[in-house]
């Protein structure tokens, strides 16, 4: 079933004293509203390009087509694209304030991902004097209110943060993300991106791999698939290496005999190769989703992210306790003072088993998810 254009939905709403099939646009013009249409035909089928370049189209026929600002926002906020988002999603708020209230609060969002905390906090605030807004659309605003008052005056007091690339033996037009390092700082798994969506704006044509690098004097050699049986035709990333780069677990999503959405998986390092992955099974992978897995040090107790019932939120940080070989403990959620009601995610238990870093989109921070 394709996907409904929200967009269309709220104006519907809005005008369910009138006749649906008679709805009436911001524009006068045949051909902008065919362009319009077929780009919001092309966003149902997830083409975010030609959806792209048709309501282009739409805004270059009449630059007052509210409807066609407004796609456009929502589409660059589905690819990430914020400023762009933020630009399109103002431009609607021009033409027309008073049309649809919530529109307030997609730009001020856009411009908060955008790293502009001061429109962002403007427009937070114009959306909450509005009446009659949704319980989560409100709390979401307050929160993100709150944390572009923080930024602002973050944004004071920078913190020195100089990253140095790794270089171009790692680093590819690819994307490179969930570096697992071994303890002495020799091997690096890392996962891949290949042919990433991000390049031509359509999301199906993703491909995640395991991708390994080593250090020979000071810098990292190219980095090699890890190849089969740790990479498949499907997805597979989200890795952590123990700390001597024998054995590791990882996140698998939509594999045949699979628990849930994604499980964790365990594969060692045995001969120079790695193990056929097994599925570390219940009671860790549940018919939930279980990703993201960190090991400590001495390989007895895994953290990992997962949106199973009994969480604070949406996705909750829990551990487990190795038992035996083959055997964990009932997981254990990390409590209220990790978990919010919001996110928490990306997990990375330091070698010195005391110290735990993850993300959280939960608290006030810079916007999205800040590291904790």
């Amino acid at each position: 079933m394709l996907y409904i254009n929200k967009i269309l939905i709220f104006i519907f709403l809005l005008n369910l004293s009138g006749n649906l099939y008679s709805q009436k646009y911001h524009t006068t013009s045949s051909k902008a509203l065919k362009a319009y249409n077929n780009g919001v035909m092309s966003y149902d089928y997830l083409d975010y390009s030609s959806a792209e370049q048709y309501l282009k189209q739409a805004v270059a026929a009449d630059e007052k087509f509210y409807e066609a600002y407004m796609m456009l926002g929502e589409l660059y906020t589905k690819q990430k694209k914020f400023s762009d988002a933020a630009n399109n999603y103002r431009r609607a708020v021009k033409i027309d304030s008073l049309f649809y209230g919530p529109a307030f609060f997609f730009l001020a969002n856009a411009e908060m991902m955008s790293g502009d905390y001061s429109s962002a906090a403007v427009h937070y605030r114009v959306y909450l004097e509005q009446k009659n807004i949704s319980d989560k659309n409100k709390k979401k605003a307050i929160q993100n209110l709150k944390s572009c008052e923080f930024a602002l005056e973050a944004l004071k007091k920078p913190v020195p943060f100089n990253p140095v690339s790794v270089g171009t033996a790692i680093n590819t037009p690819d994307d490179e993300y969930w570096p697992s390092l071994t303890a002495d700082g020799l091997t690096l798994m890392f996962t891949r991106q290949i042919n990433s969506g991000s390049r031509n704006g359509d999301p199906r044509s993703i491909q995640e791999d395991f991708y390994v690098s080593h250090v020979s004097g000071k810098e990292w050699q190219k980095a090699v698939a890890a190849g089969s049986p740790l990479n498949t035709p499907f997805n597979e990333g989200a890795q952590t290496l123990s700390s001597d780069g024998l054995y590791m677990y990882f996140t698998a999503c939509s594999r045949p005999g699979g628990i849930g959405s994604c499980d964790i998986y365990f594969s060692a390092f045995s001969d120079g190769k790695w193990t056929m992955p097994v599925n570390i099974g219940s009671p860790v992978n549940t018919s939930s989703w279980e990703s993201q897995p960190s090991v400590t040090a001495d390989g007895k107790m895994l953290f990992f992210s997962s949106n199973r019932p009994g969480g604070f939120g949406g996705k909750d940080l829990w551990y487990t306790i190795r038992l035996d070989k083959s055997r964990w403990s009932d997981p254990v959620n990390c409590g209220s003072s990790i978990n919010t009601d919001g996110d928490e995610m990306s997990p990375f238990i330091h070698f010195d088993g005391r110290t735990l870093y993850f993300a959280s989109d939960g608290r006030t921070g810079m916007g999205g998810f800040d590291i904790y």
